[in-house]
């Protein structure tokens, strides 16, 4: 979703409803089937308060941000407690509520 003053690559994602009505009830929604998914809707939603938050100096440095909390996860560095694992970023990612 566009929204002025956010780089692209931090814009929320929306499920396309019109798809999604062409689909059964229960094909709609799935689990994410890959690390990396996971990995990029944390990282993606940190990155995103920060920007709004005003954290970032620059696009370069939320980028930056982005990618080494990315790598941190992936690599097992860091890990965010239980309930950011199932809850964070599902509306940011997928426009979950």
């Amino acid at each position: 979703v566009p929204e002025d003053g956010v780089p692209d690559f931090l814009w929320r994602h929306e499920p396309d409803h019109d798809a999604m009505a062409a689909l059964r009830e229960e094909d709609r929604f799935g689990p994410e089937r890959d690390a990396r998914q996971v990995f990029d809707r944390l990282a993606g939603t940190w990155t995103y308060w920060g920007w709004k938050g005003g954290y970032f100096d620059s696009e370069a440095d939320a980028r930056a941000f982005f990618d080494e909390q990315r790598f941190m996860l992936a690599a097992q560095i860091a890990a965010p407690n239980s309930p950011q694992w199932f809850n964070t970023g599902l509306h940011w990612a997928y426009g979950i509520d």
